[in-house]
This record gives structure tokens, sequence and C-alpha cells, in this order.
């Protein structure tokens, strides 16, 4: 691949510029107050399921592969 190709990310590079963020998708991430990658890299989930735990309240329902 040439170098001219490549990208550096550094902390405070715009969400908008990752591979895979289109507009639509930065906008969202804008309205949650994540505009640079670190913002993305210090957003913790509000919740999450724990496949570890197998006493667990969660169905196998709820998982989408």
């Amino acid at each position: 691949m040439p170098a001219e190709l490549h990208t550096t990310l550094t902390p405070d590079t715009p969400v908008r510029y990752l591979k895979g963020v289109g507009p639509k998708t930065a906008e969202r991430f804008e309205k949650l107050g994540i505009l640079t990658l670190s913002d993305l890299l210090c957003h913790y989930p509000r919740r999450y399921l724990d496949m570890l735990n197998r006493n667990s309240n969660y169905s196998m329902d709820y998982l989408v592969f």
C-alpha cells in the first residue's frame, strides 16, 4: 500500500475520519459528545451483557450475531 494512503490516528483525530464512520454516524457521535478518537475510547457503555456470569438474568434471545 502506498505511503500516501496511510493515515496516522492521534487522540485528537475527529471521529468522522475513522474508516466506516460516515456523516450520519458522525452526527450520532456528536449528539453523544464524542468528537475525537480520545472521546470515543473514553466512552464506556451504560450497560452490557456479562457472558462470564452464567447466573445472569439475561436470556440468550438478546444476543445478536
